[in-house]
C-alpha cells in the first residue's frame, strides 16, 4: 500500500483513506500502538532512574565474590555496576516487549540513570534537602 503510493502507482480510494488516517493518527500522537510504546519506553526510564543500585542492597553475590578476586568487599567498579544495572534494565524491557531495541534502549537508560544519579549527588544538600524539607513543612502545616 505504502510502496505503490511512493512508487507513484494508482492506489484505490480506500486504501488511500486507511493510509491518510494512520499517517494522521501517528502524526498527531493519537495512534494506540504508539502511545502503548511511549507509555512503556518512559516506563522503562522512570525505572531505570528510580533503580536502587547500592551495592549494599544486592541479592546476588558480587562477582568479586564469584570469583574470588577483587578489591574488597562492597566496592563495585564502575563496570560491575553497569553490568548490573544493564542486566536488570534488559530483563524488564524485554518483559515490556522491548526484544528488537533493548540494546539500544539499555544503553540510554543507563545515560539517564547516570546524569540523574550526577545531580542527585552534586545538588543533593543544597537542592533537593531543602525542596524537600520546604514541601515537607508545606505538608505538616496543611494538616
Amino acid at each position: 500500500m505504502l510502496v505503490s503510493g511512493i512508487a507513484g502507482k494508482d492506489i484505490e480510494n480506500d486504501v488511500r483513506e486507511q493510509l491518510l488516517s494512520a499517517t494522521d493518527s501517528v502524526l498527531k500522537g493519537s495512534d494506540p500502538v504508539l502511545s502503548l510504546m511511549d507509555k512503556r519506553v518512559r516506563d522503562v526510564f522512570r525505572t531505570a532512574c528510580t533503580l536502587n543500585m547500592n551495592p549494599d542492597k544486592q541479592h546476588k553475590a558480587p562477582k568479586t565474590m564469584r570469583a574470588g578476586i577483587g578489591k574488597g568487599p562492597g566496592l563495585l567498579a564502575k563496570n560491575e555496576l553497569r553490568e548490573l544495572f544493564c542486566e536488570e534494565i534488559r530483563k524488564y524491557s524485554t518483559k515490556l516487549g522491548f526484544n528488537v531495541v533493548t540494546d539500544d534502549l539499555v544503553d540510554a537508560a543507563y545515560d539517564a540513570f547516570k546524569v540523574i544519579d550526577h545531580c542527585v549527588k552534586v545538588h543533593d544538600e543544597n537542592i533537593f534537602n531543602p525542596i524537600a524539607n520546604e514541601l515537607k513543612k508545606a505538608n505538616d502545616d496543611q494538616m
